[in-house]
């Protein structure tokens, strides 16, 4: 018989829609007590933990609003802190960790799962933790940002021969600006994975746009011409629309989505990941695992060891191929 009762959970750096999917499938077990911290791994620290109902968690798998509010530690970034968390969740009675989150969460699981039970549930819209095909809140954002520039398609149509220009998150991993543009039939994608050559871009534009249509352009926030990012970083986008202006002599609309590609309420696909990812990390610690990430594998959720998380995240080979295909992502290194 399992010795797990208490669970904790918390949600931590970026938020996500859909988790709440996750956070009802967990507090629906049977023999099984759900805790939340606000705030991430410095919450365990400030606050007390916090129950939540089966009913209260199921009313809210269609929200956008999380249940479970996030943050980002401070604490975690050295062992005197990590110390501190494991000191804390033993003195609240918590028997395991549910941390919810991207790559940088999942390390900060990893180096407590030593002194206590820990599974990793990836959120994050970027899609990019390695070991996982897939993160909760990434089918949400994707949504979110096709319908931008299916919009933007619609006005291009009556405005021909003009230069639109869209900047996505996605960090240091192409994966959500690829699978927009994919979905909405952008014209050209600029991803991380693919060093820009600056010169071949503005060659590509003009050629595109002297054929008299619009040009609508995806780009990635990790494309950095002076190599240099940092998660957050926003703007690149308008020193490429500076070269562009100055090469074509064609005024380029600029948008930068920013932080409405991370809310919304979640895709009924996030929602059925979500409840999977949660029920998945739950039978986990039931069944005694003491470290694991909880990944998509080939179309099947599984837990597989936090290890994975080591992994390069990879574009989708078949995206790769149908924005090839469509010649969205042209080569333009070297």
């Amino acid at each position: 018989m399992s010795t797990v009762r208490n669970i904790a959970l918390i949600t931590s750096g970026g938020d996500a829609p859909g988790l709440n999917g996750a956070i009802a499938a967990i507090a629906q077990t049977p023999d099984v007590n759900l805790y939340f911290y606000h705030g991430g791994f410095d919450g365990i620290i400030e606050q007390d933990p916090i129950a939540i109902s089966p009913t209260t968690a199921r009313e809210a798998v269609q929200q956008g609003e999380l249940l479970c509010f996030s943050g980002r530690s401070t604490h975690m970034l050295h062992e005197a802190g990590q110390k501190r968390v494991l000191e804390k969740l033993k003195q609240d009675c918590i028997d395991a960790l549910i941390v919810c989150g991207g790559n940088g969460s999942a390390q900060g699981a990893r180096s407590l799962s030593a002194g206590l039970p820990v599974a990793v549930v990836p959120m994050t819209i970027d899609n990019d933790i390695g070991g996982s095909e897939y993160t909760i809140g990434h089918d949400t954002a994707v949504n979110a940002i096709a319908e931008s520039l299916h919009r933007l398609r619609q006005t291009a149509a009556n405005l021909p021969g003009r230069i639109f220009m869209v900047e996505t998150f996605g960090g240091r991993c192409g994966q959500l600006p690829l699978a927009a543009a994919v979905a909405a039939s952008a014209d050209i994608v600029l991803l991380p994975e693919y060093e820009l050559n600056i010169d071949k871009f503005i060659t590509e534009v003009n050629a595109r746009s002297a054929r008299g249509k619009s040009v609508i352009i995806v780009v990635s926030e990790g494309i950095y011409l002076n190599k240099r990012f940092s998660a957050g970083d926003q703007g690149v986008s308008f020193a490429l629309a500076r070269a562009l202006e100055e090469s074509t002599g064609k005024r380029v609309r600029l948008s930068i989505l920013g932080y409405t590609q991370r809310a919304g309420d979640p895709t009924s696909y996030d929602c059925l990941m979500a409840k999977q990812m949660g029920q998945c990390a739950v039978d986990a610690l039931l069944n005694g695992e003491k470290a694991m990430l909880v990944a998509l594998k080939e179309g099947r959720v599984k837990a597989i060891p936090l290890t994975a998380i080591e992994q390069a995240p990879t574009l989708a080979k078949e995206l790769l191929q149908l924005a090839f295909k469509e010649n969205q992502l042209i080569q333009l290194e070297g």
